[in-house]
């Protein structure tokens, strides 16, 4: 998919898709991608995942995401609650006050494995609540064989980790 989205306050927005419940499998999405206050913003999808059954596989977005105040951002996904392989994501990232910034997923409940993530993460100066990572910004789930590197590297892996990451 090539071309901008965007949504207003509390919505889901993706490049590719705004919530994903399904399979996914060899996608690319490129455009920039813009999300409202509270929004689950990301490169390729917004939400992804009301069980386990759904995943993304072998996907790639490269299109900027940003969020607003309190949004969750992430340069592929903005939440996950399931399944992602072998995916990547180029696209800088950012987002307003007390936004929650991730290179690859912006919040992880699920599980994400062999992907890595390159983009450049613009956080505020003070931070003024954000929480970020190269990698993603707060995870509750479980991170494997991901990586980071190019901008992404420049930021701590994580913000927040409740969950595993090795």
């Amino acid at each position: 998919a090539r071309g901008k989205t965007s949504g207003s306050i509390s919505s889901q927005v993706g490049g590719l898709i705004g919530a994903n419940a399904g399979e996914l499998q060899s996608v690319e999405a490129s455009g920039a991608v813009v999300g409202g206050e509270s929004s689950y913003v990301g490169g390729l999808v917004g939400t992804h995942g009301s069980n386990f059954s759904s995943h993304i596989e072998s996907a790639m977005a490269s299109g900027t995401v940003q969020g607003g105040v309190r949004a969750i951002v992430g340069g592929l996904v903005g939440l996950n609650q399931s399944s992602i392989t072998n995916s990547s994501a180029t696209g800088g990232v950012s987002g307003g006050t007390n936004a929650t910034l991730g290179g690859l997923v912006g919040m992880n409940a699920g599980n994400v494995r062999l992907s890595v993530a390159t983009g450049k993460l613009t956080v505020l100066s003070p931070y003024y609540g954000q929480t970020f990572g190269g990698l993603v910004g707060a995870n509750f789930g479980d991170m494997a064989f991901n990586g980071v590197s190019g901008e992404a590297a420049l930021v701590p892996l994580y913000g927040i980790n409740f969950g595993s990451i090795r």
